[in-house]
């Protein structure tokens, strides 16, 4: 077929940012999927766990807090946030407004971005350290029990953070990935002509 006829296949720009769109979810779909599994086992095996020292006659409620009721409501707020981004890494309309608009083509930007998660994490962390506490503690009850429900409320409302619908902040929270992905946007809501 002749170059620039209907039926032949884009060129250039276009072309590299559909390639490097097909990479992107073959990279971040899988991933997600799996973060989403992980996040339902993580919530169900907490809340049996907590089911059963309740049942079992533990009635301290710090201690249920620190054993399974923050890790119950901290899965619990990653399973709806990668919930959500899963299906809008999966389902991408207009009418849902998640197209993928442009990728970004640098070298320098895939490596950024891929050094945040698995299995290229491992290496980062190796190279650079780290040590993050997901869960602080702190020696008085309220302080502790307070900061850290403040904690899982931060995080709940990170996750419907407006302005960056395209990419989950919970997953994605290092700055260098909301970097090396800020060519990521949302597409802009089409306005309707009355006829």
């Amino acid at each position: 077929m002749p170059a620039g006829s209907p039926g032949c296949a884009r060129s250039g720009p276009a072309r590299q940012q559909a390639l490097l769109t097909v990479l992107l979810k073959m990279f971040f779909a899988p991933l997600m999927v799996l973060f989403l599994w992980g996040a339902f086992g993580r919530a169900f095996e907490n809340a049996s766990l907590l089911w059963l020292a309740f049942a079992n006659g533990e009635r301290d409620a710090l201690q249920l807090f620190n054993a399974h009721g923050f890790w119950l409501l901290f899965q619990l707020t990653l399973l709806v946030d990668v919930g959500w981004f899963t299906v809008g890494y999966l389902v991408e309309r207009s009418s849902l407004r998640n197209t993928i608009v442009s990728v970004d083509p640098t070298l320098v930007g895939w490596l950024v971005t891929l050094a945040c998660y698995p299995p290229f994490n491992a290496l980062t962390v190796r190279v650079l350290g780290g040590n993050v506490a997901d869960f602080p503690h702190f020696t008085s009850t309220a302080v502790h029990v307070g900061m850290n429900t403040l904690l899982l409320l931060a995080m709940v409302a990170t996750a419907g953070w407006a302005g960056r619908p395209a990419i989950s902040p919970i997953v994605a929270s290092s700055a260098a990935v909301r970097i090396a992905t800020s060519g990521i946007r949302p597409t802009p809501p089409r306005t309707s002509r009355g006829g």
